[in-house]
């Protein structure tokens, strides 16, 4: 594709400002921009179905990223406005649209009521997922929350993770999974603690991958403190459902921590010895 002449991107993205109170139109006008740079030569593979081909693929970088700093811009100035129009977006179901709907909600002041509208936007997203694509995406919108409101951000993580919605659970976990790759954020303990009760409640059923993303991402950043969590789960958890999870942090794990885990899941699987039949001659 040749190069993006920016003056022009720009001038039209101007033009689409006087119509951002209006979501509807608005909308309609950012499809239009979006169709006029699309690469319509793009096709994917026969082994990716259009389905889950990412339709940011289709459009330059440059293009995403300045359609971005607008809708941010706007976002702040007009919070409302981007509430509507974020949820336009995000009833289109795909990645893009989710992408440039969790821009806007992401950018959005998170100031007394705003708090509240923006949680139950995004509790509403996060239940009706239908697109696997848009769990991480959905982590995205949270970072206006996350960066202004940390209390309310970690409550809202929580309430996701314990709620009974599979999807907002899949959410929550790859919120915790992004936070323990920050390495400005120390508070381990916090995450093996809501692991631990919820590997408890859920392991019943099928665990999802972030799951296992999560557990090997705290692997990664503190071996000592996960393989402390994995022991103590041993007493928690069914032996084939501890081995499931061991199992999967070990090759991730320093030589030392692997050999003690191993060692402590052999005697861990080991059947119970019965006592020796009393030698008392039967009365």
């Amino acid at each position: 594709m040749p190069a993006i002449p920016l003056h022009i991107l720009r001038q039209r993205l101007q033009e689409l400002l006087p119509l951002f109170e209006d979501a509807p139109r608005f909308k309609r006008g950012l499809k239009h921009l979006l169709d006029q740079y699309a690469d319509q030569s793009y096709r994917p593979g026969e082994t990716v179905p259009l389905a889950k081909a990412s339709e940011r693929l289709l459009l330059p970088p440059v293009v995403i990223y300045e359609i971005e700093a607008t809708l941010q811009a706007l976002a702040s100035q007009y919070p409302e406005s981007a509430l509507n129009l974020a949820s336009l977006l995000w009833e289109e179901g795909t990645s893009l649209f989710g992408h440039l709907a969790a821009t806007l909600i992401s950018a959005i002041p998170v100031t007394g009521e705003n708090l509240s509208i923006i949680q139950e936007h995004l509790t509403q997203w996060v239940r009706g997922i239908e697109n696997s694509s848009l769990t991480a995406i959905l982590v995205l919108a949270t970072e206006g929350i996350k960066r202004e409101a940390w209390d309310s951000w970690l409550n809202l993580i929580q309430g996701w993770l314990f709620s009974d919605s599979s999807n907002a659970q899949k959410v929550a976990l790859k919120a915790l999974h992004n936070l323990v790759d920050d390495p400005t954020f120390d508070n381990l303990p916090l995450i093996f603690d809501w692991l631990t009760t919820w590997l408890q409640e859920n392991f019943s059923s099928t665990l999802p991958q972030e799951a296992f993303d999560l557990l090997q991402a705290l692997a990664g950043r503190s071996p000592a403190e996960t393989t402390y969590f994995l022991r103590q789960l041993m007493r928690l958890l069914s032996p084939p459902h501890a081995r499931r999870l061991i199992r999967s942090v070990l090759p991730l794990l320093p030589e030392d921590y692997r050999q003690r885990l191993q060692t402590a899941l052999r005697q861990f699987l080991l059947p119970q010895k019965q006592p020796p039949p009393s030698s008392q001659p039967l009365v």
